[in-house]
This record gives C-alpha cells, sequence and structure tokens, in this order.
C-alpha cells in the first residue's frame, strides 16, 4: 500500500487526468486527497474532483468528505471566483472563509503540498537546488559528504560575514519538498566553532526558525531534525565563530529522514536515545592524557591494561573534557572506570554550551568500573569530568564514556560477560599448560585440599580477589562452551576441576 501510494505521490498531477483517476473508490480518494504528499496545483485538484462528482452521482453520501480535502486557500481568488463558486459544489460562506485566511495567515500557517521522497538529499542540482545568496554559492552543493581535505582553499567553502545586516547562506530548492532533516559540516580544520540559526519559508516571505543554536558552540558535522513541513527556501545564518567573523559551510544535504527522532520543540534541541558521545559522530576528547587518542569514546570497553586504553588525569589538576559536535538534551551518562584491580575513585561531572558557564549535574563518591548518572534533563556541548579521588594513587582513570546511558540492564551483562571472559581465559591457560599426568596430580591434590577446606590460592585465587567471583549460570556456560570445543580428554578433566573449584569459591 505504502509503495503505491508513493507512486501516486510522484505522478500527481499525471494522475489527475487519467481514467484512472475517476475510476477510483471514494475511500481511496479520500485517503489520497489527505496525503501532503500529493502534490499539484490544488485547482487542478478540484476540477479533478469535480469531475470524480459529476461521475459518481450515486456517491452523494461521500461528496462532503471527498471536498473537504480539498485546500481551498491554496487556489487564488480568481479561481476561486471563476471555478469554485460556478461549480455549486462549495458553498459561499466557504469560499469567503478561504479568502479570509489568505488575507490574514501566514503562509507557514497555511496546509501546503509538498514533494516527498523519503531519505533522498533533494538539495542537489541534479533535483533544481540552487544557492541564492552567500560566498562562494556553487562550493554548497557540489562538495561531497566528505570533502577534500586535501584542498584546503576558502573556495572550497561557501561563507557569509557575520553581522546583522548579512542574509546569510539561502538554498533555493527545486520545488515544494517535505522535509524533516538537514545535514552540513561546519569548517572544521582547526578547533574553531560556530553558533548559527536555521529558518525555512514556503514563499521566501514569511520564515520559520526550526533550528536555533544560536546559545551553543558547535562544530563539525551537524545532524538535524524538526517537525516535517512543506520548504521552498532554506536559510542558515551564522551568529558566531570562535575564530574570526566568517561562518563556513563544506556542504549541505537536505531530507525527509525515515529516522525516529525527539525533538523538544522549545529549544528545537534532540533528546537523543542512542550514543552520542561517539568518534563516528564526531564528538572529541578536547583534554586528558591518554597513549590513543579519543581512547575515552571508541567504544571498547574489554581491551585495557596497565598502560592502555584509558584517559587519565592528575587529582587537583585538569580534567577529562568531552565535546559533543552539536547540542542534544541530555539525562543519562555512563562511565566506566579503570578497574584492573579494587581500586575506587570519587569524581563530579559538570555540562556547558559554552565553556564558560559550567554547571555540576553528578558527584560520585568511593566507587568503581561501571557507574550510571542520572539527572535532571539541560542542554550539552561540553562534559567536564573531574576527578578527586583515587585510593591506589594521585591519577583519575577513565575507559569509556557515553551519554545518554546505554540500558542499565545492558551494563550490568557486560560486566557479567567481562567477568566471564576472564574466567575462561584462565581456565584456557591452565588445561594448555597441563599435561595428562600432573592433571591426574592436580585433581588428586585438589580433592585432597577440597576436604581440608583449602583452595583459595589455586591459580592465584585470594579470599578478596573478585576475578572469579561469577555466578553458577556464568560457570556452566564456561563449562558448556569448552565442551562443545572438542578438546581432548586430559584437559576436559582439568575444566572439570576449575568447575569444581569455582563452585567451592
Amino acid at each position: 500500500m505504502t509503495t503505491c501510494l508513493d507512486f501516486i505521490d510522484n505522478c500527481a498531477t499525471e494522475l489527475l487526468g487519467t481514467q484512472a483517476f475517476i475510476d477510483l473508490p471514494a475511500q481511496a480518494l479520500v485517503k489520497i486527497l489527505s496525503r501532503n504528499s500529493f502534490c499539484a496545483p490544488e485547482i487542478e485538484i478540484f476540477n479533478a474532483v469535480k469531475q470524480w462528482i459529476e461521475t459518481h452521482p450515486d456517491e452523494e453520501p461521500e461528496f462532503s468528505s471527498i471536498l473537504a480535502q480539498i485546500r481551498l486557500p491554496l487556489i487564488k481568488v480568481n479561481d476561486l471566483f471563476e471555478h469554485v463558486r460556478e461549480s455549486s459544489l462549495i458553498s459561499p460562506d466557504q469560499i469567503l472563509d478561504a479568502i479570509k485566511d489568505q488575507n490574514t495567515l501566514s503562509s507557514s500557517q497555511l496546509k501546503y503540498r509538498g514533494f516527498l521522497f523519503p531519505g533522498i538529499n533533494i538539495a542537489t542540482v541534479s533535483f533544481g537546488a540552487k544557492v541564492i545568496s552567500g560566498d562562494f554559492r556553487t562550493a554548497l552543493l557540489s562538495n561531497p559528504s566528505n570533502y577534500d581535505e586535501g584542498v584546503p582553499t576558502d573556495r572550497t567553502f561557501s561563507k557569509h560575514l557575520i553581522n546583522p545586516r548579512d542574509p546569510g547562506i539561502t538554498i533555493e530548492l527545486g520545488r515544494p519538498f517535505i522535509i524533516n532533516c538537514i545535514k552540513f559540516q561546519l569548517m572544521d580544520r582547526d578547533q574553531r566553532a560556530f553558533s548559527y540559526y536555521i529558518e525555512v519559508s514556503i514563499d521566501k516571505n514569511d520564515w520559520v526558525r526550526v533550528i536555533d543554536h544560536t546559545l551553543y558552540l558547535c562544530r563539525s558535522k551537524q545532524n538535524l531534525f524538526f517537525e516535517s513541513r512543506v520548504v521552498k527556501f532554506i536559510r542558515i545564518v551564522g551568529t558566531l565563530s570562535s575564530v574570526n567573523n566568517t561562518f563556513q559551510l563544506c556542504n549541505f544535504e537536505a531530507l525527509c529522514s525515515t529516522e525516529q527522532f525527539e525533538i523538544d520543540t522549545k529549544t528545537t534541541l534532540q533528546i537523543p536515545r542512542s550514543n552520542v558521545a561517539t568518534i563516528s559522530n564526531n564528538a572529541i576528547v578536547t583534554e586528558g592524557v591518554s597513549r590513543s587518542r579519543n581512547a575515552l569514546l571508541n567504544g571498547d570497553t574489554t581491551n585495557y591494561d596497565w598502560d592502555n586504553g584509558y584517559t587519565c588525569h592528575q587529582l587537583g589538576s585538569g580534567a577529562l573534557v568531552v565535546q559533543l559536535p552539536q547540542p542534544y538534551l541530555i539525562e543519562t551518562m555512563r562511565f566506566l572506570l579503570w578497574d584492573c584491580d579494587d581500586r575506587c575513585y570519587s569524581f563530579y561531572v559538570e555540562v556547558s554550551v559554552d565553556q564558560i558557564k559550567w554547571t555540576k549535574v553528578v558527584e560520585f563518591n568511593e566507587c568503581r568500573s561501571w557507574q550510571i548518572a542520572q539527572f535532571e534533563k539541560t542542554s550539552v556541548v561540553f562534559v567536564r569530568i573531574v576527578g578527586t579521588y583515587n585510593s591506589a594513587n594521585e591519577v583519575f582513570h577513565c575507559v569509556h564514556f557515553e551519554c545518554p546511558a546505554m540500558d542499565i540492564n545492558e551494563a550490568i551483562e557486560e560486566e557479567r560477560m567481562k567477568k566471564v571472559q576472564n574466567v575462561k581465559a584462565s581456565v584456557t591457560d591452565y588445561c594448555s599448560r597441563a599435561s595428562t599426568s600432573n592433571i591426574s596430580n592436580e585433581r588428586s591434590n585438589l580433592n585432597n585440599k577440597q576436604e581440608n577446606g583449602q583452595c583459595n590460592n589455586f591459580l592465584g585465587i585470594t579470599e578478596n580477589d573478585n576475578t572469579f567471583d561469577v555466578e553458577e549460570n556464568d560457570k556452566e556456560e564456561i563449562i558448556k562452551e569448552n565442551d562443545e570445543d572438542d578438546e581432548q580428554e586430559e584437559q576436559n578433566d582439568g575444566i572439570e576441576s576449575i568447575e569444581e573449584l569455582l563452585s567451592d569459591n
């Protein structure tokens, strides 16, 4: 059904003059005409409906519901008097109301129709788009999504001067399109940041602000969402550059996205449901020490040790600072503190949108491993993590950061699987080193130790060691996976000994 409706939308004008339109049943006609994406001149839609009514006099009970789909304020006044009024299908009061709406309502308040191409960038030359204001206009729509970083010239960017009288960068689309998403890349060859707003219009007179990032520092790729609306003109106006008085864009896309998203209508900010503090989302670490750049954001929560895989700072000096590419409304965060031993940490978290005013949102005391923060929903561009205590030394270490936080059950399962992997690695190592003869001896010795209540030091386990502190179902999972590997009988005997040991522990 959706495919058929999409096809009808794309051929709306052609369909109106065919016998296929006349043959449509009443309910199907109502469904088609009610779609914002059924885009054709409204007077042509009215004339086609008039012909349908004349052909189906027996469907009179359905006439009112069909005529209700005609958007009279979109019909010119002359056509309302010459065609609509003479048809006697629309009452004089309805015609007068339509004329009143044309004179009193802004274009953004009228219910326009537009062309719909889900998931396709329509801000391209092939779709008839063009840049009508700004400097170096041809660069904006011709640049690919990943612009050539080897050509650092001003002519690879479209730009405008930041001042109240400058109209900004304006794109005129080839036709009215239904869009809900705009993507572009800000000039990011250094650490510069920008503030801006975006307005859209159907007639270049009445503008509606759909994105307002004038209070936030933004960088690199911008993925912006808003409520679907019919648009013919898009205007991006820079209000601040951290380097000079020029606002620069590398490329630009506009589309009707099929992604699920949530927007706060008051701030126009996104409320993300998946982690946006990632390298792929262009988040960066601006402060903190690590052997690997952006290790805090690379998503690796297993491959870390005493030397690698974490980001740190000296207690009492500095912090870990993460910058998101654009502002989001955030209410949860998750942290993985370095936990290769039993040390614990204390730290607090502050957020900011401009690196000037910081707000503390959460504080943790003497905690370790995974931590989840929950706080009142707030605008976030910068996150500052400040360590205040380490039970082992004077350095704060963090392995992983994300916002918003993953589901807490996922965090628990991830920690459980990490423990399971530690035990599996120890079991495998033990089995590979043991021979047939000494495995038998170890089993005999192990049984003796179990009878005497002494098994805590086997394989280096101590009473305070949490590495092997796993649940019973984890142990069964380990043994089952080793059995399925079809290892030698002697190794299986060794695994059974480890199982007995874990059960006692």
